[in-house]
């Protein structure tokens, strides 16, 4: 929604946000998204060009491929309105922690 997209902007700025669902919120902000293969999007992380990722909270698929979980903190979540694996997920929003 329009909201999330605002809070999700609020938290990051004009940071780079990786995720499949990122594009999906990006209307309302201006944080900078990156959807790549897994290893591309891991290198920078592990470089420290990418500290967030935009994935789902309540199972975070992608987010288990690049940031393990001792390395990451769920910073925000918001109801999400589509329905994905037959129920309605909650997106969480991730921050690379040291």
């Amino acid at each position: 929604t329009e909201k999330t997209m605002k809070e999700i902007g609020n938290i990051v700025g004009q940071d780079y946000i990786a995720g499949p669902y990122a594009y999906g919120f990006s209307l309302y902000n201006d944080c900078k998204m990156i959807s790549n293969k897994n290893l591309q999007v891991k290198q920078l992380v592990d470089e420290g060009y990418v500290e967030y990722v935009l994935d789902y909270s309540t199972g975070p698929y992608y987010a288990n491929q690049i940031l393990p979980e001792d390395m990451r903190e769920l910073i925000y979540e918001s109801p999400h309105s589509v329905k994905a694996f037959g129920w309605y997920n909650y997106i969480g929003l991730y921050k690379k922690i040291d």
